[in-house]
């Protein structure tokens, strides 16, 4: 007569079959998930980018018109050179007079040593400064609202 596999290998063999799938369904959901957070994640970054934008209040020289709007991306650049995001021809703006740009989902301006200065409302910035919406952001004398 032939020995059979004696039931407490059987038993620990199941268990261990039971053990091993649940290991492997737990590490498949936290994969799923952590797959969605990151797509979540890039398409709400996305979306703070594209609402974001930035409407003139006061043109000063410049040709542009009161109400004018400008798309904000996640990196900006203002100033009267043609390879600006945002081109603007008035003689107190700069070739490359400042960038603003999203950065863990705040808003930044950051002046480039312009010769006549960025303000965020009424207050001359020296390098980075934090915006926020509604706040007045001047580049020389042209006035511009920020909006998110």
């Amino acid at each position: 007569m032939s020995n059979p596999i004696p039931y407490d290998w059987f038993f620990l063999i199941i268990r261990l079959a039971f053990v091993g799938l649940l290991y492997l369904f737990i590490w498949q959901v936290m994969r799923i998930t952590m797959r969605d957070l990151r797509r979540s994640t890039a398409v709400t970054t996305k979306k703070r980018s594209a609402k974001a934008k930035m409407v003139i209040i006061d043109p000063a020289e410049s040709i542009v018109n009161t109400g004018t709007s400008y798309s904000i991306g996640p990196k900006t650049t203002i100033g009267r050179h043609p390879d600006c995001s945002i081109v603007i021809d008035e003689p107190f703006l700069s070739s490359l007079h400042a960038t603003i740009e999203s950065r863990n989902k705040a808003w930044y301006v950051t002046d480039h040593e312009s010769t006549n200065g960025t303000f965020v409302n009424g207050r001359m910035i020296k390098g980075t400064a934090y915006i926020e919406a509604d706040d007045v952001v001047q580049f020389g004398r042209i006035k511009l609202q920020f909006f998110v």
